[in-house]
């Protein structure tokens, strides 16, 4: 059994050595496997329909270059969570991610389909191999430059500065996770039109150029991690120091108090602090969120944190958000009618 295996994959029997020799007789045709041997060699394409095949294949390649589908699933992938979890994260990531958007809408999704489209109607007509096409080798370098200049000038930096944070874990890393997809197809379509607008265009190089984009994508995430955990301000923030101190001073309450950082301040309540810059218990409670039992546990810490910061750069507080209830109360009480009460209040 062993042996007609061995035979079985042999072509020939030049360089076979046998202990024993094979008889005439023990030696036959199998009429199917002929059969298919003839019909394979029939079907075997010609030079020409190669040549066609190969055509076709790069000009396949070329537009997948300019397709951005998959980035723009992603960013509608993310802004699915922020809208599902809105109350999760602090600053506003979406209104961020829209503006990245409409830059991918107008920079890349609309320039692509036009290109494509000019592509198809003045090259790929032509029945010439895109690699052996100087005209089209000139007009792919330009775009190539071209895209890669919105991607690592504006695209890029735009994704960089979506910070997220929140106090939910499983929120946040989901989130994370639809980042990293987003800045994946940036940073691999970048390296790849890089190397368009560098050497022109060539399969053997757009598929080397796409493994070595997956190595320095590793290495670029891991600065990307790195910075993320050592700044949790939102980009948003109106005042990003007093933030990091806000930061920093519910760590220790925690390390001292045994409990998580977002039960001594959530991100939410820190968000609301740097904006309203409250200097008085009575302008702290009224933040959502800050509570009676919050305020006994670390009100007047917080209050000092945010009064030595506004001293020091000469700030004053915002009106607090007033309760809405609380202030119809008011005018009610100050002698408004209800009609004169909803006339104010719009």
């Amino acid at each position: 059994g062993q042996v007609y295996v061995a035979l079985s994959r042999c072509r020939t029997f030049e360089g076979v050595v046998l202990r024993t020799p094979i008889r005439r007789r023990s030696l036959h045709t199998d009429s199917k496997v002929q059969s298919f041997s003839e019909e394979s060699a029939r079907k075997a394409p010609s030079p020409e329909q190669l040549r066609s095949d190969q055509t076709r294949y790069q000009e396949k390649i070329i537009l997948e270059l300019l397709d951005f589908r998959r980035l723009k699933d992603a960013i509608e992938a993310l802004n699915r969570s922020f809208l599902e979890h809105s109350g999760s994260f602090t600053g506003n990531p979406g209104k961020q991610l829209s503006a990245l958007a409409g830059m991918v809408t107008d920079k890349l999704l609309a320039t692509s389909a036009t290109f494509g489209q000019q592509l198809k109607q003045s090259y790929f007509t032509e029945g010439q191999m895109p690699e052996e096409h100087s005209a089209l080798q000139e007009r792919l370098r330009k775009a190539g430059g071209w895209y890669a200049s919105v991607l690592s000038g504006e695209l890029l930096p735009a994704a960089a500065d979506i910070r997220l944070v929140s106090d939910n874990k499983t929120v946040l890393e989901n989130a994370r996770k639809q980042m990293q997809e987003i800045e994946w197809q940036l940073f691999s379509k970048k390296m790849l039109f890089e190397k368009l607008a560098s050497e022109g265009f060539s399969v053997q190089v757009c598929l080397q150029t796409r493994i070595a984009a997956e190595i320095a994508f590793e290495k670029w995430k891991i600065s990307r991690q790195l910075h993320e955990s050592e700044d949790q301000v939102p980009t948003d923030a109106s005042h990003p120091d007093l933030y990091r101190r806000l930061l920093e001073y519910r760590q220790l309450a925690a390390n001292r108090t045994g409990t998580a950082p977002n039960n001594v301040l959530p991100a939410a309540v820190i968000n609301q602090i740097t904006s309203f810059l409250p200097i008085t218990p009575r302008h702290l409670r009224q933040l959502k969120g800050f509570g009676k039992k919050r305020f006994e546990e670390y009100g007047p810490e917080v209050l000092k944190i945010v009064m030595d910061f506004c001293k020091e750069n000469g700030l004053s507080p915002a009106p607090p958000p007033e309760n809405t209830r609380e202030h119809s109360l008011r005018l009610f009480e100050e002698g408004l009618t209800v009609a004169e009460i909803a006339r104010q209040r719009g």
